[in-house]
């Protein structure tokens, strides 16, 4: 037997196919857009070797001396007295433009913010760095950013530890400052 179907039963069973299809092809398209939005980014560098420093008293990276004055009275030591230029020479090779440099005054501390421990128990060495005049203290194992270009000055005074007693004799201290390329 055969069944009449009318042109609206037609046109209805076509438009319902396209509908679940164009359903299916609209979900694929989206499908498709998501896995391609990946594409719309692109990544580039440059990677760079730093130059090499070396900081010491010349371009050779000597060992830098900081002598205090012969005989300082020890009523005399007050984190004022006797400080002392630190006559370092920071020399990088080429291409340090672009690039950010950071000193660090690496030691073992005794008391208080950039104290360096010495041999004689209450006393200690201070480091300060700045320029023009102005100085501020140096924190062991923390890095400061710095100019290439206008390096700071770095001075070293003798301290006293708060309510500590000072005793005769003589000192060193020792600490390792290094640059560094970030």
């Amino acid at each position: 037997m055969l069944d009449w179907i009318t042109n609206n039963q037609i046109t209805r069973k076509v438009k319902m196919k396209l509908l679940k299809n164009g359903t299916a092809f609209a979900l694929a398209l989206l499908f498709c857009n998501q896995v391609n939005a990946a594409d719309n980014l692109k990544f580039t560098g440059t990677l760079v070797i730093p130059p090499q420093c070396t900081i010491g008293v010349d371009d050779t990276g000597s060992q830098i001396v900081v002598a205090f004055p012969g005989r300082m009275p020890i009523s005399k030591i007050d984190g004022v007295n006797f400080m002392q230029p630190v006559p370092y020479n920071l020399k990088c090779g080429s291409g340090t433009a672009g690039l950010d440099l950071q000193l660090t005054l690496v030691g073992t501390g005794s008391y208080g913010d950039g104290v360096i421990k010495t041999n004689l128990g209450d006393l200690g060495i201070q480091i300060y760095y700045g320029s023009g005049g102005s100085k501020t203290k140096f924190s062991l194992n923390k890095p400061i950013a710095i100019n290439y270009n206008s390096q700071p000055e770095i001075w070293a005074v003798p301290v006293n530890k708060p309510g500590g007693t000072l005793t005769d004799g003589n000192f060193e201290a020792t600490a390792t400052l290094k640059a560094e390329y970030h």
